[in-house]
């Protein structure tokens, strides 16, 4: 199997986890529309199913376009697709380059979150927040502010984290 035939199962298996786990949302998703239509109201409403929905068209895009991707993360190669099989370090760019995507498209629904809270406290206390409610608010910005760090920098510098690794394991 090469890189690229690995990298292209990894991404349709990731396409699956992310499906199965948009599955698994349903009835708690459907729950808190039915019990909180009127407290959300409807940009409220919409902003809670769109945060479901970035995972679900994430797994189809992954699914539909994994052979074009795993050519575009393999584009730099020096060598042919079928000329050799994956190293280890190959596979470990690979494996981190998933990790980050999908600590990113998690992080997406969570930032949605922070934003439909925050504005529905705010609808409900008033326009001058407590302490707390801010303070609450801002830890979860910053938590999601981490998450997509990590997610870019586990994205984009897997080769560096590989190389590391290697270094690591040198000595």
């Amino acid at each position: 199997m090469s890189r690229l035939d690995w990298t292209e199962l990894c991404l349709k298996l990731f396409a699956l986890f992310l499906l199965i786990q948009c599955l698994a949302h349903i009835p708690v998703l459907l729950s808190a529309l039915v019990m909180n239509i009127n407290a959300l109201g409807k940009s409220g409403a919409w902003f809670t199913i769109s945060g479901q929905f970035v995972p679900f068209l994430a797994a189809l895009t992954l699914w539909l376009s994994a052979p074009s991707l795993s050519s575009r993360i393999w584009a730099n190669a020096t060598t042919p697709r079928d000329a050799r099989p994956a190293s280890i370090a190959e596979m470990q760019v690979v494996l981190f380059s998933a990790i980050g995507l999908y600590i990113l498209i998690t992080a997406v629904p969570e930032f949605l979150r922070t934003v439909i809270t925050y504005q529905q406290n705010k609808a409900l206390i008033g326009a001058v927040l407590p302490p707390t409610v801010v303070a609450e608010h801002w830890g979860q910005t910053l938590e999601v502010g981490l998450k997509v760090a990590l997610s870019m920098w586990l994205l984009l510098g897997s080769q560096g984290i590989v190389r590391l690794l290697q270094r690591a394991r040198s000595i």
